[in-house]
């Protein structure tokens, strides 16, 4: 079953708060419109992540994917250059010239 484009936002802003804690905000910076996204009621997967006692998101970043921010930095960083991409169509002729022998020249 494929996700539609919503569900697919309103999935990234569940993760974001039930795991990301303050982290969550690089999401929201990125994409603002998450924030009012309606998402439910979230209280049985923050029990679940409470009962499981796991570790906070930042522990997280700091001892598993201390690597990530140098590849994809929480805050993207300004543009190196601006520009567009345009489709050139070039139109060419090709010319082909036949040759007559004659037969008196043989």
């Amino acid at each position: 079953m494929f996700q539609t484009e919503n569900e697919h936002k309103q999935n990234y802003k569940r993760v974001a708060e039930v795991w990301m804690d303050e982290y969550k905000e690089f999401l929201y910076m990125r994409k603002p419109h998450y924030r009012v996204l309606e998402i439910g009621n979230l209280t049985e997967q923050k029990l679940l992540r409470k009962k499981l006692g796991c570790r906070s998101f930042k522990w997280f970043m700091q001892n598993v994917a201390f690597d990530q921010p140098k590849k994809y930095p929480p805050i993207e960083p300004p543009d190196y250059a601006k520009g567009e991409v345009r489709k050139f169509i070039y139109t060419f002729s090709v010319q082909i010239f036949t040759y007559q022998q004659n037969n008196e020249n043989q």
